[in-house]
């Protein structure tokens, strides 16, 4: 009895400390991870590289051709006087003017106006009317003339003006200057400053 007494009880099989077991799904969820990321330099660092070599390749492959010889005269759909009005005829468009670009010279006009109103209200007062968007457009069919599109928003701003003794011309003005001046041989560029290359 006294040896029965003395031997350890045995232990229960469910207070033994379980083994840890190797955490298999960590592992490779970590490894899929980094193949992911090798995978993503991999194409970042390796592609731009082969892409800008393949527009050279084919450069290199593609035949150079040569640029087209520029004619001189005029085109045979338009008959031109000997120094250059255009006989006219095109249909009237008006075109659209650019959104951002119709802020920028109404911000600018705001700026001037601002200054002429405080410094000299006489030339404020000269300050044209808005154009129409078609009387510009009648304007350009019988000219023959595109106008830019800044021209064309500043004109729809102010048609025509006069600050500081120097009188930038309205829509009928530019148009008259031109149907008088058309067939002047221009050596510069002060005319066509005046009717067309002032910013505001």
């Amino acid at each position: 009895l006294r040896r029965r007494a003395r031997r350890a009880e045995p232990v229960p099989v469910s207070a033994r400390p379980a083994q840890r077991r190797p955490r298999r799904g960590v592992g490779i969820a970590w490894l899929a991870i980094a193949l992911v990321v090798a995978a993503t330099l991999a194409f970042l660092f390796v592609w731009p590289a082969s892409s800008d070599n393949r527009p050279a390749a084919s450069a290199e492959r593609s035949p150079a051709v040569a640029p087209p010889t520029p004619t001189t005269g005029p085109s045979p759909d338009v008959a031109v006087t000997p120094i250059g009005c255009v006989d006219v005829g095109d249909p009237v468009v008006i075109r659209p003017i650019d959104p951002r670009l119709r802020a920028a010279v109404l911000r600018e006009w705001r700026r001037i106006e601002r200054a002429l109103r405080s410094h000299d209200p006489v030339a404020y007062r000269q300050l044209g009317r808005p154009a129409k968007a078609r009387t510009i457009a009648i304007a350009e069919s019988q000219m023959g003339v595109l106008m830019p599109p800044d021209l064309r928003a500043s004109l729809q701003r102010h048609n025509g003006f006069t600050i500081e003794g120097r009188r930038y011309p309205s829509i009928r003005e530019i148009r008259d200057t031109w149907r008088r001046t058309c067939g002047t041989d221009v050596k510069d560029n002060s005319l066509l400053e005046t009717l067309v290359g002032w910013r505001p």
